[in-house]
């Protein structure tokens, strides 16, 4: 019988350090998928059919965000994006992720940090279950917005329990009154198809 993510990722949501989420995340990487597909998890390839609804250009320079496994980076390939980079806390991960020959560079980082990257590289960044309990919150948001371009993209996804438990209304509609970002859509989804999970997709277009 398939694994319930929802069971592994208590465990991961009740991490209490960055230590603590790499090595549950090095301990699920080699069945990460055949979790989440044996649930029918969408969530990946809706983000990147987002994307290409507004992203005219395929070549534009895209980071995933929390790549996970590449599955995100794989959706994006299947629509036409062919300039990919992907970023994740755990080694074990992407190594998954590098396997799958979609992305063109493979970054090790803490988004709870500052990133080792410029601002404004990318013309779209998408983060397909890294906002959540245990992982990231909305005040990371401004950290991924900087790195991309001006009039860029920032697709991402927020379960509902934690778009209401860690505010991102307010911390959303700040970011909107100080001039950072318009919110271009906001669509509640599940992230499975055969389970009762649902987040806000979201899409932030940088002013």
């Amino acid at each position: 019988m398939p694994i319930d993510p929802n069971t592994i990722l208590e465990t991961v949501h009740d991490s209490e350090t960055v230590e603590d989420t790499i090595r549950v995340y090095g301990e699920w990487a080699a069945t990460y998928e055949e979790t989440m597909t044996a649930h029918g998890y969408r969530s990946p390839w809706v983000v990147a059919s987002m994307l290409m609804v507004r992203a005219s250009d395929k070549q534009t320079r895209i980071l995933d965000v929390g790549c996970g496994t590449g599955m995100t980076g794989v959706s994006l390939a299947k629509v036409g994006f062919t300039d990919v980079d992907g970023l994740d806390v755990s080694p074990d991960m992407l190594n998954q992720a590098r396997a799958k020959s979609v992305y063109n560079n493979l970054v090790t980082a803490d988004l709870l940090q500052t990133v080792d990257i410029a601002d404004n590289t990318y013309g779209a960044a998408v983060s397909v279950g890294t906002f959540t309990f245990g992982h990231v919150g909305p005040d990371r948001i401004p950290e991924i917005i900087r790195i991309v371009r001006p009039r860029g993209l920032f697709i991402l996804t927020v379960r509902v329990e934690a778009w209401d438990e860690h505010g991102y209304d307010e911390y959303l509609n700040t970011l909107v009154d100080n001039g950072l970002i318009t919110i271009l859509d906001d669509q509640v989804q599940s992230h499975f198809d055969k389970r009762d999970q649902r987040a806000h997709f979201l899409v932030l277009g940088k002013n």
